[in-house]
């Protein structure tokens, strides 16, 4: 792969020592590679010419008080979207926040391409998932919940393995062992780092597909363009 190549990254936080989950998709929203990093393994991938970034979290601005909800927060809410405010004092903060405030750190040190088009957004997963399904959201842990997000993605146009296949492998024998063929599924962590590069390659492919809500102050965060 080029370094001048144009790669659009989606990246999920969670806790631990590799706590980030990274998915690289291409111009042709074919799956480069899908990877669980630490962040000075993240920077080196992200530190390229031609890459755009989307990040799975919300970040509160520090001049919000404790327990008040940011603009956005209220826009997302008021759409029956799920939405977890970061608490502002770092002495409070989880490993999974305080590992999304470093990684977002170092990302905002990335510089524009140009005014308009900022190589970093923010999106919510489980968001962008119930905006594109546009009915009820399965649980992400169990395998239908995979199965709806997987095809969720291949429907906006990312090159990924086809989850129905899973069912034709299905069978009593299996069942009753417990041995069910889920290597063709992504894991949670997987789907929310891939619908993060969605956003991303849909932001800088087809911008009119995505939507910001949000305000000046607080920051925006990127959902898919619906009707409404």
């Amino acid at each position: 792969m080029r370094d001048d190549q144009e790669m659009y990254i989606g990246v999920d936080v969670a806790a631990g020592k590799r706590p980030f989950t990274l998915a690289e998709v291409n111009q042709a929203g074919e799956l480069i590679s899908l990877t669980q990093c630490a962040l000075d393994e993240v920077m080196t991938i992200t530190n390229r010419p031609s890459v755009w970034i989307a990040v799975n979290a919300l970040r509160t601005a520090e001049k919000v008080k404790s327990g008040e909800m940011r603009a956005v927060g209220r826009e997302v809410k008021s759409k029956q979207l799920f939405f977890q405010p970061l608490p502002v004092d770092l002495l409070k903060m989880s490993s999974y926040a305080k590992n999304f405030h470093l990684l977002y750190a170092q990302l905002e040190q990335i510089p524009r391409i140009d005014d308009e088009k900022a190589r970093v957004i923010k999106i919510n997963a489980v968001a962008c998932f119930k905006l594109l399904l546009g009915g009820q959201l399965l649980p992400g842990a169990g395998y239908e919940g995979r199965i709806q997000r997987q095809l969720a993605l291949i429907r906006q146009g990312i090159r990924l393995k086809d989850p129905m296949a899973f069912y034709e492998e299905v069978t009593r024998r299996r069942l009753l062992q417990g041995d069910l063929p889920d290597n063709m599924l992504y894991r949670p962590a997987q789907l929310n780092a891939l619908i993060a590069a969605c956003m991303a390659w849909l932001a800088r492919q087809d911008p009119q597909r995505v939507a910001y809500i949000g305000d000046e102050a607080d920051g925006w965060i990127a959902i898919p363009r619906t009707d409404d």
